[in-house]
């Protein structure tokens, strides 16, 4: 069988399938190999690291809390516990308020600033920087105040020494509850048991949040904001609890 090239030349099909065969032995140039890779990049990538399923839950296992007495400082739980891999409540208004926290103090701060260089300027009198200072610095504090109960994110806590069963789940269920800290750039986390949530009265400017649970250390209050009807079954399994233990009867019973 004859193959017509475009000058009017021809070669047998044996001649073309010992061409290719041969050019397929040949071994290609490097020139030829990064021709055909993706970038330069792509050769640098460690097998190891593309599907690292172990070492990520691995690293990612050990919890670090915060309680009331730690204050700024987080403490990190036993290895055997770890959050679920994915969360059961996810805040649809998170960005807004981390968003809301870094505004309010890079407000504050820039008044500080412009405070201090209207003193070192003689320019203006000692009320008016004053002013701006007070003025520029008091929405941080308040819209701390205001969104400290704001939950961005819930996770279930797993014991890995115990079989996943459903009594092994269900009892001492513990919650992840993850706020957002006060510079709105990072998160920390405050462990809440399911038996201890109750919810609250009546949201007013001032007070807003709808969950609330005693601090197994210091026996206060703690107090938390979930959106309701976010999250889907497994949520309004945990508000049907909260609010069976609160005495409120809104018909989610499982």
């Amino acid at each position: 069988m004859l193959h017509r090239l475009p000058f009017g030349q021809a070669i047998s099909g044996r001649q073309l399938q010992s061409g290719v065969l041969t050019s397929m032995a040949r071994p290609l140039s490097p020139k030829s190999v990064r021709m055909f890779s993706f970038s330069n990049a792509a050769r640098n990538i460690d097998i190891e690291s593309v599907n690292p399923i172990k070492h990520e839950l691995k690293a990612n296992q050990i919890v670090k809390v915060r309680t009331q007495n730690s204050w700024f400082a987080d403490k990190p739980l036993d290895e055997k516990f770890r959050k679920g891999h994915s969360p059961l409540y996810e805040s649809p208004g998170m960005q807004m308020v981390a968003t809301a926290k870094r505004v309010t103090l890079g407000f504050g701060l820039a008044g500080l600033y412009f405070s201090k260089l209207m003193l070192d300027t003689g320019l203006f009198a000692l009320p008016a920087s004053t002013t701006l200072a007070v003025v520029s610095i008091i929405p941080f504090p308040l819209v701390l105040y205001l969104l400290s109960p704001y939950v961005s994110r819930i996770y279930r806590l797993y014991d890995d020494t115990k079989p996943q069963t459903l009594e092994n789940l269900t009892q001492n269920e513990t919650l992840v509850m993850e706020k957002i800290n006060w510079s709105g750039r990072k998160a920390f986390n405050e462990l809440v048991q399911v038996k201890d949530l109750r919810t609250t009265g009546p949201s007013t400017w001032f007070s807003w949040s709808n969950w609330k649970a005693l601090d197994p250390e210091t026996g206060k209050p703690r107090y938390y904001y979930v959106t309701d009807h976010v999250g889907g079954l497994r949520m309004d399994r945990i508000w049907g609890i909260t609010e069976r233990q609160s005495g409120v009867d809104n018909g989610r019973s499982f």
